[in-house]
């Protein structure tokens, strides 16, 4: 029934989640659908991902923090976009999280036509591992970076054509401002099994 990608966190991960909701009554390409509204019926309140599934949460390694957008064009014909995490790992998630929802955001805006409105990330439980404590506070010490700008290709005009490097980036980004900080990974039905 899922899939396991190189890399990915289990069966049924992010990505698989997102491409199919995959049900004996439906095989729905969930960001296909969001475009497809947000064209055919941008004010729609029905315009929503979901990741999750209670038939599956025990097959996999770790269920969806992130469970839920909403796409929303409001009366300013603006793109709003809310999601909502169920658990947020504040140093490793939280950044990931945020970072690929706006650019997310930022992609769908720009092949419905639409400026892009307000982003807004909810969590219900947001945490910080004993384990990463020590890392966040030397990225806490650490200088703030000139801040990097986003560029995008404005002639692209479908989602499946965008290709990071070639239609979207980064300007006066480097990756080696700053040594990498090993933070162990803690998630899963092991974490429960961690001395």
């Amino acid at each position: 029934m899922g899939k396991t990608l190189n890399g990915a966190i289990g069966e049924m991960n992010y990505n698989s989640r997102l491409d199919t909701f995959d049900r004996e009554y439906v095989d729905l390409q969930q960001m296909d659908y969001v475009i497809h509204q947000l064209i055919d019926n941008p004010y729609s309140r029905q315009t929503i991902t979901n990741m999750w599934n209670p038939e599956e949460t025990h097959e996999m390694a770790l269920p969806p923090c992130v469970f839920t957008s909403h796409w929303e064009v409001m009366g300013d014909d603006k793109l709003y976009l809310s999601v909502h995490a169920r658990s947020s790992d504040v140093f490793l998630g939280l950044p990931f999280n945020v970072s690929q929802y706006a650019l997310l955001h930022r992609l769908i805006a720009q092949v419905v036509g639409r400026e892009i409105g307000d982003f807004v990330f909810t969590m219900d439980d947001a945490h910080l591992y004993d384990r990463h404590i020590e890392q966040a506070m030397a990225f806490l010490r650490r200088d703030e970076p000139d801040a990097p700008e986003f560029w995008i290709d404005e002639s692209v005009t479908s989602f499946q054509e965008f290709e990071y490097g070639t239609h979207f980036g980064w300007k006066n980004y480097t990756d080696d401002i700053y040594l990498p900080l090993p933070a162990p990974i803690a998630i899963g039905r092991g974490e429960l099994d961690r001395k």
